[in-house]
């Protein structure tokens, strides 16, 4: 069997840094921090670093979008395909969009949408939770609402590999075109975890209790969160390479 080569023609990234691939490379390149104090309305101690996103949901979903539906997870992985997809310039048939496909990566996924729906449940209403919560808060829901804001019927795939979710996501995309299953894979990952109890959880084995801390600055604490977001676009190279001849 032949294994078919696979190139990346397309970039997107909503990240502490920016959105432009090219300014957040350059910013990293410099050694750039993104880096923040963020707070919560809580009384108790947390670690209070992390790099956060300005995100503008307006720019990517139409006003008639009902997005309390969507976790913010799933609307920065939405914004990053967008991004990548036009940085592609792919214009799809019917016959592309069954060939094409997802594969994408979270630790934590709809965090946000978990933690208020435990909320709801023991601290207030347990009769009043969202019906569409279980699609909400499930894993793949970024890989599925990518799929459906822009019409992929192929694999749509979902990775959840701690830290290397991201990373395992583009390179089983890369098969999926390699082996043939695909001829194009939207993949990457995002997470969207700066919630209250994801700090304390991340605080529980690494700082001591509260009452025995000493005044310390953020450089002497251990852990950093951050919230990026990429996607990239792959496909078929002898059909990226017919496709760019035609641009030019």
């Amino acid at each position: 069997m032949t294994m078919r080569r696979v190139v990346v023609t397309g970039l997107g990234l909503v990240s502490p840094h920016g959105t432009d691939p090219e300014t957040v490379f350059s910013r990293l390149m410099k050694g750039q921090s993104a880096v923040r104090e963020v707070s919560f309305d809580a009384a108790n101690g947390y670690s209070n670093i992390a790099a956060t996103v300005e995100f503008e949901p307006g720019r990517y979903f139409p006003p008639q979008q009902r997005l309390e539906n969507l976790d913010r997870v799933s609307q920065l992985s939405i914004a990053a395909a967008t991004e990548a997809l036009a940085d592609s310039g792919i214009e799809f048939s019917d016959d592309l969009r069954r060939r094409s496909g997802v594969s994408f990566g979270t630790g934590m996924g709809s965090a946000q949408a978990l933690e208020e729906t435990f909320s709801q449940v023991m601290l207030r209403d347990p009769d009043r939770v969202r019906p569409l919560t279980v699609l909400k808060v499930m894993n793949n829901a970024s890989a599925g609402h990518i799929a459906i804001q822009h019409g992929l019927r192929g694999p749509d795939l979902t990775y959840s590999c701690a830290c290397s979710s991201s990373a395992v996501a583009i390179g089983e995309a890369a098969r999926q075109i390699r082996h043939g299953y695909a001829d194009l894979m939207v993949a990457g990952g995002a997470e969207s975890a700066l919630i209250y109890t994801f700090f304390k959880a991340w605080d529980a084995p690494i700082f001591p209790p509260p009452a025995a801390r000493s005044r310390k600055t953020a450089a002497d604490w251990f852990s950093v969160r951050v919230r990026p977001c990429s996607s990239s676009k792959s496909e078929r190279r002898r059909c990226a390479a017919a496709r760019r001849s035609m641009r030019s």
